[in-house]
Formats: structure tokens, sequence, C-alpha cells
């Protein structure tokens, strides 16, 4: 696994049990004592830098096998796929990785029967390259092995892959286009909820309206950063949050979150070459359209 800002500067025992809390200091020792570092013998008390390179094995007794998180082939499209890359259609609802008591149904258990699960370190997001809202639905793009993993990242972090969404907002938007750049954080009185506040990180939101409705819109999307929650923050910081939005619009239990990951542009991590991953609009989504 390739060493991220993040986890830089922290001593390799301390960072291992960031990952595996459950392991016992013996047991953190034993993986370092067989682990590499920049293709060195790894040392107990090493301090990670931006870009090491960490490289250990899983155990039939480590928490790969033993978090619970099961292998579980799912009803799940795959719009693209060779030996680098697995970029799928995520059904709204479907969470990305597991979390708490969600263990099943996930993205990484559809994964988990499909790749490799020794190639990364953290089961729970084995081959997770970014990740999408449990009620957003489109174009996730995964990793089959931990250097794609790793060179995907990259062009994430570098601004390069291409997100194009699809969204319907309550309220019919007067301008054809235009660019939202608000400043998103955390809110601190709910940490599961980002507000727009001048304190906040840069994020920016570009948009064309593709078709008006007498009180909703149809519009396409493009988020130049990829701050959590960004769209829907956005479009309801200008007074249009999104159809079946349940956090920042209007809770209606009977229509579901209308946003989804249309298209993703991106270089192939090995050959370079420029590829467009499509996924169709759902039919709920359609539907909805139609109703309107």
């Amino acid at each position: 696994m390739r060493i991220d800002e993040k986890a830089a500067g922290r001593r390799l025992d301390i960072f291992l049990h960031g990952l595996y809390p459950e392991w016992s200091r013996e047991k953190i020792k034993k993986y370092i004592n067989k682990a590499s570092l920049n293709s060195k013998p790894a040392k107990f008390s090493a301090h990670l830098k931006n870009g090491d390179f960490l490289e250990y094995f899983f155990e039939e007794d480590s928490a790969a096998s033993n978090c619970g998180i099961l292998p579980e082939d799912l009803p799940v499209k795959i719009l693209y796929e060779d030996r680098f890359l697995l970029v799928i259609d995520k059904p709204q609802g479907m969470r990305t990785h597991p979390a708490g008591c969600y263990r099943s149904g996930t993205v990484v258990n559809f994964l988990l029967d499909k790749i490799n699960r020794l190639e990364f370190p953290d089961p729970e997001r084995a081959g997770i390259i970014h990740r999408l809202d449990k009620d957003t639905c489109g174009v996730l793009l995964c990793a089959r092995d931990s250097f794609t993993l790793s060179k995907m990242q990259e062009q994430f972090k570098k601004r390069e892959i291409k997100k194009i969404y699809t969204l319907i907002t309550e309220g019919s938007i007067t301008r054809d286009c235009g660019r939202i750049e608000k400043k998103i954080r955390r809110s601190r009185k709910n940490r599961k909820i980002m507000i727009v506040h001048e304190q906040g990180k840069d994020a920016i939101t570009d948009y064309r309206v593709l078709k008006r409705f007498r009180r909703h819109t149809l519009v396409q999307a493009e988020p130049i950063t990829g701050r959590t929650h960004q769209i829907r923050v956005h479009f309801q910081s200008i007074g249009y949050p999104l159809l079946g939005d349940p956090v920042y619009g209007r809770r209606n239990a009977e229509i579901p979150m209308c946003l989804c990951a249309s298209s993703l542009s991106f270089r192939h991590p090995v050959t370079g070459q420029r590829l467009e991953i499509s996924a169709e609009l759902p039919g709920y989504f359609m539907n909805i359209a139609d109703m309107l």
C-alpha cells in the first residue's frame, strides 16, 4: 500500500494499530517483522513518509478473514473491467463500504467476490477508489490491486478525473448554466451534515439546465472539487435542493433521491488511454421525470 499525507509522520506500529485496533501489540510486531517498507525490511519504530510503499501479507487469522465482511454475488451491473479496473453501476440504496452494523449488501461485499482481498490492507475498503453516497446511483470506479488504487486516487487528488452527474431539483432554476462556488465544512452540531461556511474548504460545482418542468429542473452538474455531499449542499444553498434528498431537501419516503453519477472520464493507470464510462439513468429516475 502507498502511504498518503494523512499517514505521513506516524510511526509504523501506531499506523497499523489505527488500521486494526483489535490487533495486540505482539500481533502488530509479528506483521512488521515480515513486512517491507520501500522494498527494505520494515522496522517497528519507522516513521512513515508521504509516498512510502508498505507491503505486508495477511494470514488466515487476520482481520481480513475475521472482520465479518464476506464476499457476496450481488446483482450489480459491471460497466467496464480489465486486469486492473472494475467499473460498476452502483444501485441507489447500496452502501459503498461496510460501517457499524451494516456488514452485508455493500459494494465491498460485491468486490470481494470479484477481486483478491489480500491485495488490500483494509478489507472494509477493498478496491474502493472513491465513494458514492448510499442514495446516489451510477458510475463507481474500483481497483483490483493496490497499485491501481494508488494511481487512481492520485488522479482524483490532482482533479484529473471528470465527473458528470444528472439530478432533479426542487424548483425551476432560472439560469441556463452557472457555477456554484461556496466553501463547505462539516456541521459542528451534527457531524453527519455538511454546511456552507466561509471557514470551510473550497468547493466548486458547474451546472447546466437540461430541461425545466413547472416546479422542478433536470440538471447536469460537474463537481470540480470533491467535497462530501458537495452537489447536494450546493444546490440547497442556492434554493434548489435535490428532489427526494432526505437530509438537505424535503423528506419524502415515496421518492428516492434523484442524483445519478452519469459518467466518469479518466486516464487508464497502466495504458494511459483516456476512458469515459457512462451509466444510463435508472428507471425510477426517468419515471419521476415523466411525472413532473
